[in-house]
């Protein structure tokens, strides 16, 4: 097997790290090239993730490479948490920063529970509730009337957004299409029954 050189870009909820993996057939060896903090923004009620900054870190993440290992490199692969997401328009653009799963409370859990209740989105989902799942995120939006949820597009999970930013394909990855507690695992495809009952729009999925 030929020698591999690897980013991997490592998103937490605070802080993050580009490091990179060497593998010459038989052994992996790491290095960490870059470390960065990670906060949210607040704006009124609402918290956002500043979406510019961390996929700036990327390109921290490459000229570190580039300066200290004078390699080529074969890829990159993203990982962040789940659950968060950003909306892109026709155009490509992001519609406003994400927002992130801390502004989550319990009536907007609440509130999707009257159309599609607890049980019934278990078993579709084989989810827990957690508040601050993406399903009862885009519904909050759409009780809110955010016109963001209006011009989207398409949805993406953070480490799908960053992908979209740096390739401009655009996919939704299995792993984390699971933390939205819209995806069936029975059907896999996501729970179109849910996105139907609570009125999102489809376009985005």
């Amino acid at each position: 097997m030929k020698s591999l050189n690897l980013l991997a870009m490592d998103y937490g909820a605070s802080n993050g790290r580009g490091i990179v993996g060497f593998f010459d057939g038989e052994t992996l060896r790491m290095k960490e090239l870059h470390r960065f903090e990670n906060d949210f923004v607040t704006q009124g009620s609402l918290r956002y993730w500043n979406s510019n900054y961390l996929y700036a870190q990327i390109g921290a993440s490459l000229e570190r490479f580039v300066a200290e290992c004078g390699r080529e490199l074969h890829g990159i692969g993203l990982d962040t948490w789940g659950v968060d997401y950003g909306l892109i328009d026709r155009d490509g653009r992001i519609c406003g920063l994400p927002i992130s799963y801390r502004s989550a409370v319990d009536p907007d859990r609440d509130a999707v529970w009257r159309h599609v209740p607890t049980r019934e989105l278990y078993d579709r989902t084989g989810i827990a509730a957690n508040n601050f799942n993406t399903v009862y995120q885009l519904y909050a939006r759409k009780m809110r009337g955010d016109p963001a949820l209006d011009s989207a597009e398409t949805m993406l999970l953070l480490p799908d957004l960053f992908a979209f930013f740096l390739t401009g394909e655009v996919a939704s990855e299995y792993t984390n299409t699971t933390t939205t507690q819209l995806y069936n695992p029975s059907t896999k495809d996501w729970d179109w029954q849910t996105i139907a009952a609570l009125g999102l729009p489809k376009r985005i999925f």
